[in-house]
């Protein structure tokens, strides 16, 4: 890697490590399928002879032209979702996109299974070369069968796919460059150029065949744009998106007409169109028989894969446009047990084995005309709209020659389909109309756009928490120092001021962030970047919060931000407020010339602030907010990374949460909540306790109706409120009958079962129109803990008892927003692991978070940051006093809904005093909270809500595997670790490439330790020296690496199997950390760049659902059960081997384990005569011989000897390895 990249483009975690060559390998490898083995005969007969070559060029100039369309679109919108991203941003999310959204997904859930079905029909065609019989009609039911054996082994969890599809992808091209080699050997020119008379005819023929031969090569280039899907993980998307595009399509292109050339050049073009499967035919004419049956298994093997591949990730598209309520909610539904989206699958295979039951060529041509309009012509009609709706957004990539390359590609896309005959363009024209129509059913029964009322229009996008309607302020943002500016804020937020040379970004951002993203600084994250930027004095290793600002600093004067929008007049009689969901740390607010918010009372980094902004709102008219930033002072109660990572010279100073308008007639509702009880033991019936706060926004008396829905059960009460009130209204089971749920459906954790969602609809209405309107999402559950007899705190959901296992999380560095597809990522990652909790330790993150834990029942434990002023209570003042629970308030009144939420911690390292713990427990009672809260995640009480039930007492550093299990004092696998861990996380090589300059990988130097913590953990001395002891000395970085992964491994697995295994003494246990907010040294499970290392393997084998484990303290082997469900007749077995492997000793047990439980097998035992190494293998069947669990152990007969006199707060020394 070049040690002074670029900037970073958008976000540091897009430079990820899709580089050219693995772009365009990924775009060539969805082209390349079994389709140029099939669709050769088709293209010959659009044209009748050997002028149909020019379909080749003919499609490669559109799909070249189109590739512009999607090289810049990629690398403006670089992330998951391609086509329903860049459609759903360019028409607007607020009305036109989310139309064109659904279009696209509605299209696809045909066209995606027609594509599929060509690989059925392709399978079943060359089947027939093989079994000639099939060619009477059962090669249809060849494909059909493939087909439901494809839905059958991906509803299965196949894990083995990417080892698959890499093995099909050679094969394929193997097989191409045979084909070439042998057709190119035995070319006959005279043969291959055979034209029919007037073959070069210009007149109505030739034009529409050329059309169709053009469709025909256009579906062979399909794939062309698939880097675009995964744009987040692109390095340099600008650079690398529009290149590999270029590469692939005339890659493809040359490879496809020399394909067909070297066909032409043996097989007479008259035979050819009847041939189902002329490759085979080509290599039996060359080779014989038995290359061409080779050659026709291949193909099969391809057909097959292709198939599989894309019926694997089409299933995924209509899932996630459901999920986030842009789609069929059926569509949204997981397999209750094998993790994947059923009805997508079903419904997709379905619709592609009936579809195999066409020709190939209707299927192709059906396939692209049902896309040409939405997709292709769509898109590239989006292309201008973006520009136009977002002229200052980062565009890394433009056009050449724009809008040429646009028009090409429209008139194009217009041409392929006007030419495809009239038949298959109704079939375009009829799946689009049904669209629209099923659009605006859906439309009308959730009530969103187009059937919101006249005034509500303009501000139709549901917000993250909430339906309320809401004008997003993302785009349009300048800003600049207040050093550089003369003016204040009663200028600068007027409408029609022109900021000279201030710098354009989005928000949320801080402003080293906003920096970045528009290249002023380099990317920080890599090497030592961050020390380059202005400001960055501070000694490496500190906490540069509990620092004073340097007077030479950019960051110590205030920053403004600035954005001009235009409100439509329709919305004239509306009340408006202005939203900031996170600014740190104090700020003025201006709006119009006009000041609405002040430093003193703007302040606090996890405050919420709402201004009523009505009387200065401009309807028809540009309007504009300026908001000058002040970064916190060490005295404040602001962000704090501990000795996590470096914080930035800013401090993370700016508009960190979302800003955006909210609208409402004279009534607003405001904070809905819904409270669940159930009768435990039972889980029925389960009560539904609904609140609200419904606030007069006027300054005269209202009076009007909310409504309430959850699903068929209806309830409603009239309000009066004088001008200005504010109240809570509430409905109970005993006013509401519907409120006592007779058969809920239940939010359960990971592994417990589904995480059942319901959506409560409130509806504010004054007189005749609808006031204002919530959606909130919620589930049934109930969450509690209580003190075991050993005095651990032990967590249950609805009455069940459950071991907490999970991680520590960190925000990015800069605070920027987790992007979808990342934190989807992550949050696979945590299933995937079998942990079920996530703390958040002061980095509390925004709504799509904990809206996705929701969905994954992943458990959340979130809570104040130790170390900083929030930790500090003997300095507090009276703004202290007053902006503390006044954040937790504002957090709370937003988590309260999340059945994901566990618990609520006061404090981290300490337990607030008395009058603070007062304080937060006043705010939490009035909030109505339902939750378990700690005082802290210590062992200290609370002088309030006394014993924590919980211990904070380490390792943090490296300790060896036995130390779980032997330990008795400190973090040993007993009681509630809330923060704990084996050490240092080094990252695969891989990574430390991504964040390390060359010259810098090896040996370690300061930009290792740089890339540390700090305090203790600014070095990684006590890790290399486990290392190297375990596992011999490194030769260098990659050896280094290699051997950190396989420490990791055991030290994780050590831990998680002692705390599985001794359930319920132990009841959770919180590795410190699960993730990173820049790439790290120390603390994941898996690193900033999302490479999964040793850590997350290990983590993995441990939390498996039913495990069988070695036992450190006592030799033991151990079933432990993580599932609510009994197992009976269990096989283990565990066999040693030493270093030769050669089996010293084995033997068998059957077990039964209770659900949730933990049952011993037998004991190993100290066997004589062993290699100092030797190696336990263990198994684990279920009564019918199918394998559970299996694990492997690196043992030594020098055991390790820890030093426990000399134990430190962060680690217990190791004496000998």
């Amino acid at each position: 890697m070049d040690s002074n990249p670029p900037a970073a483009p958008a976000a540091p975690h897009l430079t990820r490590g899709f580089g050219l060559l693995h772009a365009t390998a990924l775009n060539m490898a969805n082209m390349v399928g079994v389709g140029p083995f099939i669709t050769i005969p088709l293209l010959m007969a659009a044209m009748g002879g050997p002028q149909a070559l020019l379909g080749w060029w003919v499609g490669a100039l559109i799909v070249l032209c189109d590739g512009q369309v999607w090289s810049e679109l990629g690398a403006a919108l670089p992330g998951s979702g391609g086509s329903y991203r860049f459609l759903r941003e360019a028409y607007g999310p607020a009305k036109w996109g989310r139309l064109m959204a659904f279009l696209f997904i509605w299209s696809f859930v045909l066209s995606g299974p027609l594509e599929i079905a060509s690989g059925l029909i392709g399978f079943g065609q060359y089947a027939g070369y093989l079994w000639p019989g099939l060619a009477k009609g059962g090669d249809r039911f060849v494909g059909a069968g493939v087909g439901l054996l494809a839905v059958i082994l991906l509803a299965r969890r196949i894990t083995f796919l990417s080892r698959i599809t890499v093995t099909l992808w050679a094969g394929t091209v193997a097989t191409m460059v045979a084909i070439l080699a042998s057709g190119l050997g035995h070319f006959d020119a005279a043969r291959a150029f055979d034209f029919p008379p007037g073959a070069f005819t210009f007149n109505r023929g030739f034009v529409l065949g050329l059309g169709s031969a053009a469709l025909i090569a256009i579906y062979d280039y399909l794939g062309y744009y698939d880097i675009c899907y995964i744009g987040d993980e692109v390095r340099e998307p600008a650079k690398v998106i529009p290149r590999s595009i270029l590469f692939s399509i005339l890659g493809c292109a040359v490879g496809y007409f020399l394909l067909h050339l070297s066909l032409l050049g043996v097989i007479p073009w008259r035979e050819m169109l009847a041939s189902k499967f002329v490759v085979s035919e080509f290599m039996e004419r060359l080779h014989g028989r038995t290359a061409a049956v080779l050659v026709t298994l291949m193909i099969l093997w391809t057909a097959f894969g292709s198939v599989f591949a894309l019926l694997l990730g089409y299933s995924r598209i209509p899932f996630a446009a459901a999920v986030q309520g842009d789609f069929f909610r059926a569509f949204a539904r997981v397999h209750p047990t094998k993790n994947f989206p059923d009805v997508s699958l079903y419904v997709l295979g379905a619709v592609s084995i009936v579809a195999s039951f066409f020709t190939l060529d209707q299927v192709i041509t059906a396939l692209i005309t049902t896309r040409v309009i939405v997709q292709f012509m769509g898109q590239v009609v989006a292309l201008p709209l973006l520009r136009k709706r977002l002229p200052d957004s980062a565009r890394p990539y433009k056009m050449w020659l724009y809008p040429v390359p646009a028009v090409i590609a429209f008139v194009g896309w217009a041409y392929i389909f006007v030419t495809s005959g009239w038949g298959y363009a109704a079939v375009g024209l009829l799946t689009l109309a049904a669209g629209v129509g099923a659009f605006l059913l859906k439309a009308r029964l959730e009530r969103t756009w187009p059937f919101l009322a006249a005034s509500l229009l303009a501000l139709a996008i549901p917000a993250a928490a909430g339906a309320e309607e809401r004008l997003p302020l993302r785009s349009g943002w300048t800003i600049q120092s207040s050093a550089q500016v003369a003016e204040k804020g009663a200028t600068l937020s007027k409408p029609g001021y022109r900021p000279k040379d201030w710098y354009k970004v989005t928000v949320p951002n801080t402003v080293v962030g906003a920096l970045v993203e528009n290249g002023t600084y380099r990317d920080p994250y890599f090497a030592m970047n961050l020390r380059a930027i202005p400001g960055t004095t501070y000694p490496i290793g500190e906490r540069f919060t509990l620092l004073p600002m340097p007077a030479d600093s950019p960051f110590k004067p205030s920053w403004w931000y600035r954005t001009e929008f235009t409100m439509p007049p329709a919305l004239s009689p509306r009340s408006f407020a202005l939203h900031f969901d996170g600014i740190n740390y104090r700020a003025n607010v201006w709006f119009n010339g006009e000041r609405v918010g002040g430093a003193l009372e703007v302040a606090g980094a996890f405050r919420r602030h709402e201004f009523d902004v009505t009387r200065l709102v401009r309807t028809g008219g540009p309007n504009a907010v300026a908001v000058e930033v002040f970064a916190p002072e060490p005295e404040d109660l602001a962000f704090m990374w501990v000795d996590w990572n470096p914080t930035p010279a800013d401090k993370n100073m700016g508009l960190w949460g979302d800003v955006y308008l909210t609208h409402s007639g004279p009534i607003a509702l405001r904070h809905p909540h819904v409270v669940s009880q159930l009768p435990l033991p039972s889980l029925a019936p389960a009560g539904l306790t609904v609140t609200t706060e419904v606030w007069n926004v006027t300054d005269r008396a209202v009076s009007g109706v909310v409504r309430g829905k959850i699903e068929a059960i209806a309830f409603e009460k009239a309000v009066r409120l004088a001008p200005r009130e504010r109240t809570t209204l509430r409905f109970t089971p005993a006013e509401a009958a519907g409120l006592r749920v007779a058969e809920p459906r239940i939010w359960w954790p990971y592994r417990y079962g589904p995480p059942d969602l319901y959506t409560l609809t409130l509806e504010a209405v004054a007189g005749d129109d609808t006031s204002d309107r919530q959606d909130v999402q919620f589930g049934i559950q109930q969450m509690s803990s209580e003190l075991t007899d050993k005095g651990h705190r032990l967590f249950k959901v609805n009455g069940r008892p459950i071991l907490i296992r999970g991680g520590g999380w960190a925000s990015d560095m800069l605070l920027r927003p987790v992007t979808p597809e990342r934190l989807a990522a992550q949050m696979r990652y945590v299933r995937e692991m079998g942990l079920n909790t996530i703390r958040l330790e002061g980095k509390l993150e925004g709504e799509e978070f904990y809206e996705a834990a929701d969905r994954n029942g992943i458990l959340l434990m979130p809570g104040w940051c130790c170390c900083d002023q929030w930790e500090k209570w003997d300095k507090w003042d009276a703004e202290d006093h007053r902006v503390a629970p006044a954040s937790l308030r504002d957090q709370i009144l937003r988590m309260r809904n999340h059945p994901s939420v566990l618990a609520w911690f006061n404090g981290s390292d300490y337990p607030p005093p008395a009058d603070v713990e007062r304080e937060y427990l006043d705010v939490l009672a009035k909030a109505e909270w339902d939750k378990p809260v700690l005082s802290s995640g210590t062992g200290a009480p609370g002088p309030m809500s006394g014993p924590s039930g919980v211990k904070m007492s380490g390792p943090y550093d490296y300790v060896p595997p036995p130390y779980w299990l032997t330990d008795a004092k400190h973090g040993g696998a007993f009681g509630f670790a809330t923060e704990i861990g084996p050490g240092a996380a080094v990252p695969p090589i891989e990574s430390l490439r991504q964040m390390l300059p060359p010259d810098h990988l090896w040996p370690i130097d300061d930009f290792w330790r740089f890339h540390a913590g700090g305090d203790e953990f600014k070095d990684l001395r006590l890790f290399t020296d486990a290392l190297e002891g375990r596992y011999g000395k490194a030769t260098g970085a990659e050896d280094y690496a290699r051997k950190a992964q396989a420490l990791a491994y055991e030290g994780q697995r050590a831990m998680f199997e002692g705390y599985g295994r001794n359930k319920y003494t132990s009841t959770g246990v919180i590795q410190w950390m699960l993730n990173n907010a820049w790439p790290s040294m120390i603390w994941h499970l898996y690193d900033y760049f999302l490479r999964p290392g040793g850590g997350y393997y290990g983590t993995k084998k441990a939390c498996e659902p039913v495990h069988v484990q070695y036992s450190y303290d006592d030799r033991s082997v151990a079933v432990v059960n993580d599932l609510p469900q009994r197992f009976t007749g269990l096989k283990v077995s565990a066999e040693v081997f030493d270093l030769n492997l050669a089996s010293k000793f084995s033997q068998e047990a059957a077990v039964d384990v209770a659900a949730d439980g933990v049952a011993r097998a037998f004991a190993l035992p100290i066997l004589p005569d062993l290699t100092t190494t030797y190696f336990v293998r263990m198994k684990l069947e279920d009564a019918a011989g199918r394998p559970l669990s299996s694990n492997f152990y690196w043992l030594s007969t020098r055991e390790d000897e820890l030093d426990w006199g000399k134990t430190e707060w962060y680690y217990t020394p190791t004496r000998r390895h």
